[in-house]
C-alpha cells in the first residue's frame, strides 16, 4: 500500500488486506478516523512511519507475527485503541525521516486507552524506543525468552512496575529513563 494511499479518508470503516501484501508505506491510512476494523495479512512484514496515525476509531488491532519492522509513531493518537498484540518477529522500530534521524520508536504515542501489553513467549528483544512516550501504558509483561531491552525502550512511558526475567542479559542505556510512575522493578 503506497504512502498516503487512503490518508484522511474519514468515511472508511473496514479494511481487509489480502495475503501477499508485505509493506504498508508511511501515512497509508493516516487519519482514517472512521475506521473501526482492519484485517492485516499474515504476509505483512513492514509497517512504515505514521501508517495508522490518528485512526481514532480503532479499538483493537491484531498485528501478524510476520511483522519485523514498525516505523516511527505508526499507531500514534489511535485514542480508542485498547487492545493490540506484540508481533513475535518484531526486530526494529526504525526512523520515519531517514537513517540519521532521532525519530524512531514511539509506536503507540498518544494511545490513551492502551494500558497493558503482553510480549509473547519467543520474543528475544524489545527494540530501541518501542514503547517510548507511551504515557498511558501501565503494565508490560515480559516472557522468559527476552534477552535484551533496547535503548530507551520504555523511556517516558507510564509503566508502574515491571518484572525483568532472569533471561535478560542486557538493559541498554535509558531503557527506563524518565518513567515517573515506575514504583517497582524486579530483576
Amino acid at each position: 500500500i503506497g504512502s498516503g494511499a487512503f490518508s484522511g479518508d474519514s468515511g472508511l470503516k473496514e479494511v481487509t488486506l489480502k495475503e501477499g501484501l508485505e509493506l504498508i508505506e508511511s501515512e497509508a491510512f493516516k487519519e482514517c478516523t472512521g475506521m473501526t476494523k482492519i484485517d492485516l495479512p499474515q504476509t505483512l512484514k513492514t509497517v512504515r512511519a505514521y501508517a495508522f496515525s490518528g485512526c481514532t476509531g480503532l479499538r483493537e488491532l491484531e498485528l501478524p507475527d510476520s511483522i519485523t519492522s514498525i516505523g516511527y509513531r505508526a499507531f500514534e493518537n489511535c485514542t480508542s485503541l485498547e487492545s493490540v498484540n506484540y508481533p513475535l518477529s518484531l526486530a526494529e522500530c526504525p526512523s520515519g525521516n531517514g537513517s540519521n534521524s532521532w525519530e524512531y520508536g514511539n509506536l503507540f504515542y498518544g494511545c490513551t486507552r492502551l494500558r497493558n501489553m503482553t510480549v509473547p513467549e519467543g520474543v528475544k528483544q524489545i527494540p530501541a524506543s518501542t514503547f517510548r512516550n507511551c504515557m498511558y501504558l501501565e503494565n508490560v509483561f515480559l516472557p522468559d525468552t527476552i534477552l535484551s531491552i533496547g535503548n530507551s525502550a520504555f523511556a517516558y512511558s507510564g509503566i508502574q512496575s515491571i518484572v525483568i526475567p532472569a533471561s535478560v542479559k542486557e538493559i541498554e542505556s535509558g531503557a527506563f529513563d524518565q518513567c515517573a510512575a515506575l514504583r517497582s522493578v524486579t530483576l
